[in-house]
């Protein structure tokens, strides 16, 4: 029974990974559910599927972002800088993988491929695979 206890409580911990900058460490943690990875955990309401602790995720749209910049486009990075007014960097993890993380504010930063996938769901857009396909 204590084995079955230590399971759950081990099942209900959330996911966490730190990444590096220029000396800085953030940790940050994963909500499936939402497929939000950020450096604040999502307080999840499972009725409404949103997390009650983060207002912004209701204006994300990339509707209005300029997507023809030389070089090919970081959505989420667009988003980040023209909807959210902040800053776009670049973190590495432990085996030296690059991740684009949006710095809202000094304890807040959001992974950008997190933004782009709700600011699409916001505007009704689906994943199917590695497709976007519109909703009718």
């Amino acid at each position: 029974m204590k084995t079955f206890f230590l399971l759950i409580l081990t099942l209900a911990q959330a996911q966490t990974q730190s990444y590096f900058s220029d000396g800085k460490e953030i940790k940050v943690y994963f909500k499936e559910e939402m497929r939000l990875t950020s450096t604040i955990e999502c307080k999840l309401n499972a009725e409404k599927n949103e997390c009650t602790n983060f207002d912004f995720i209701k204006k994300l749209s990339s509707k209005n972002v300029n997507k023809k910049t030389p070089g090919g486009i970081d959505i989420g990075g667009e988003i980040c800088k023209t909807i959210l007014m902040g800053k776009s960097m670049i973190f590495r993890d432990k085996d030296n993988n690059e991740r684009a993380f949006c710095k809202i504010s000094e304890t807040l930063y959001v992974d950008n491929g997190s933004i782009e996938y709700l600011a699409d769901k916001n505007d009704g857009v689906v994943y199917g695979g590695r497709k976007r396909i519109p909703r009718n």
